[in-house]
């Protein structure tokens, strides 16, 4: 009896004269698929697209189901925020770290604690972070400012989570915004779009920026001493700058170079003035010798409305009353 090794060789050596040596599978050539995914970016780019595109060079290309799997795998393999697709000059998300950095009185050797807020921008992901004395409205929108003209334009919405300094009540559709970031938002023209409520996707972006903040920019300043949060502030933008100047994972580009390719062409112009912050209060009576008092001090209004209810804004400058 023939050993089975035998039989083995000469059923595939039949097989090889009936059907002629087996052909090794072609080598299509691969895409360049950080280069797709940031074409992807881009207002009006699909998917089919690109593959159009690819396929006008390398006729012998993937088929498109193919070339789409591809891409989704090598897409699984980035980061959460960098699989979100965001246009470019879109959105910049914005929070507070929860990590908190100390400011020593050179005095007296007493410490207290300051806020770090951080910004990221959809497409680039790019990062800006600044120390802030806390998180009431004015620190809030400061900050905003600092972040608008860090970046020398404006997107076309911020995303916030519903803290108080920028979202009164949350709702899904119709949420109360802050008066004074309503304001902000008039002034450079950008919409407010609130995180919804446990729904930490809307916000993955920023989350993945406060995580990168206190890795690289935070902790290794926490055995500084810092005597005020403008020397703070100049300790973090060079650990800024090199976080930003870093090569994002599985890929060959950093954040800093994805600000200038995507985000900063889209961003919409500074206007030409800066904003100035206010101070409200709202529901003020007009007394019957009508005026109002506001922060100890009376301002006329016109004698229509004594008995009525107005709310004050005030600026360093400028008292304005609304009814």
């Amino acid at each position: 009896m023939e050993d089975a090794a035998v039989l083995i060789y000469r059923a595939r050596l039949n097989k090889t004269r009936l059907y002629g040596a087996r052909q090794e599978p072609r080598a299509h050539p691969l895409p360049d698929f950080e280069v797709i995914d940031r074409e992807l970016r881009r207002r009006g780019v699909t998917l089919m697209l690109v593959w159009l595109e690819y396929r006008e060079t390398h006729r012998d290309g993937y088929s498109y189901s193919r070339f789409c799997e591809l891409y989704a795998g090598w897409k699984g393999k980035l980061s959460v925020s960098m699989r979100q697709h965001h246009h470019p000059g879109d959105k910049l998300f914005v929070d507070y770290s929860g990590m908190r950095m100390e400011i020593t009185n050179a005095q007296t050797g007493e410490t207290r604690e300051v806020e770090i807020f951080v910004a990221a921008l959809g497409a680039s992901d790019y990062i800006y972070a600044e120390a802030s004395e806390g998180q009431d409205s004015r620190c809030w929108i400061q900050s905003h400012i600092h972040t608008f003209e860090h970046l020398g334009g404006v997107p076309a919405a911020t995303v916030p989570d519903n803290l108080k300094s920028g979202v009164t009540k949350p709702d899904r559709y119709e949420p109360d915004l802050n008066r004074a970031y309503l304001d902000l938002a008039e002034h450079y023209d950008f919409a407010v779009l609130p995180a919804r409520v446990r729904k930490p996707k809307d916000k993955a972006k920023v989350e993945n920026a406060v995580a990168q903040v206190q890795r690289w920019v935070l902790a290794p300043l926490r055995d500084e001493i810092f005597t005020s949060v403008a020397e703070l502030n100049r300790a973090m933008r060079p650990l800024l700058a090199e976080l930003n100047a870093k090569r994002l994972t599985n890929m060959t580009v950093s954040r800093a170079d994805l600000l200038r390719e995507l985000d900063k062409p889209a961003l919409r112009p500074l206007p030409a003035g800066r904003f100035e912050i206010g101070q409200w209060k709202q529901n003020v009576g007009v007394g019957i010798d009508y005026h109002i008092d506001f922060e100890h001090h009376l301002y006329s209004v016109p004698y229509q409305l004594v008995g009525e209810r107005v709310d004050v804004r005030a600026t360093l400058s400028v008292v304005t009353v609304f009814h």
